[in-house]
């Protein structure tokens, strides 16, 4: 085990690299925006796929902005990415969707009308997410009223 004592050289290359990965990080994080608008699970997989001998957990946690034992509790509870996409389910969603521009409700409504299918408003929504799908938002008539 070498235990030798580095030279101004070494600490100098060593406060170098530390400005560089600092310089990085603030990029990353500037193209990832706030990290509070990426959905935590979304943030639990990056951490998942990109952890390493060089990137331990806890650094990617205080990256990511999410706690340790979240992540872990995550990881024990089972990965979401087990649950089974089902691509005939997603379809029909999908041409529903293409069709009547409805909200979760209206879609899983027609499901059942349509197909017989059972499915919950949940699962609707998740799939709608999943495509990208985004019911439109009805706006409120609003009377503005004379003051007296």
């Amino acid at each position: 085990m070498n235990t030798s004592i580095p030279t101004r050289q070494d600490v100098e290359q060593l406060a170098s690299q530390l400005e560089e990965l600092q310089s990085e990080l603030d990029r990353l994080k500037e193209s990832f925006g706030n990290m509070a608008d990426i959905p935590t699970t979304v943030r639990y997989q990056a951490i998942d796929s990109l952890k390493s001998p060089c990137s331990t957990v806890e650094q990617l946690t205080r990256f990511f902005e999410v706690s340790r034992s979240g992540y872990y509790a995550w990881v024990q509870r089972g990965r979401p990415e087990t649950r089974q996409f089902d691509e005939a389910f997603a379809q029909k969603v999908q041409d529903i969707f293409n069709e009547t521009k409805g909200g979760r409700r209206a879609i899983r409504d027609e499901l059942e009308r349509r197909y017989g299918i059972h499915a919950n408003v949940k699962k609707v929504g998740r799939y709608m997410t999943i495509l990208g799908l985004y019911s439109p938002i009805r706006s409120k008539d609003y009377r503005k009223t004379k003051d007296l």
